[in-house]
């Protein structure tokens, strides 16, 4: 089964070299405007929040940088038929940069 055997050449080894905080954010935030380089690492919806969440959670010091590259993201994605509109994720974006001003880095 090919499925099983991509998850144990490529999934379960990259989830033990990034088994960290720090690790995960020196991947996914190398360069703060890392966006396509990362996604098969962190798939789904949200990588533009995620990544931001890594970074302060890690005590990243491009902490803002990797904030203003996700807010341009956002700002310049064109967003298509069947997509939200660009102003509903702007205010995510808002609110989760809000909320991370009271978070503490990991240990």
């Amino acid at each position: 089964m090919q499925v099983l055997e991509d998850m144990l050449l490529y999934i379960i080894p990259a989830f033990d070299k990034y088994d960290n905080i720090k690790a995960l954010d020196s991947f996914v935030n190398e360069k703060p405007e890392y966006y396509l380089e990362v996604m098969h690492l962190l798939p789904g919806k949200g990588l533009e929040y995620r990544k931001m969440i890594i970074a302060k959670l890690a005590g990243n010091p491009q902490y803002e940088l990797v904030c203003e590259a996700m807010k341009q993201r956002i700002l310049t994605f064109e967003y298509g038929k069947g997509i939200a509109p660009k102003e509903n994720y702007l205010s995510i974006y808002e609110k989760i940069y809000e909320r991370l001003k009271n978070v503490q880095q990991l240990e």
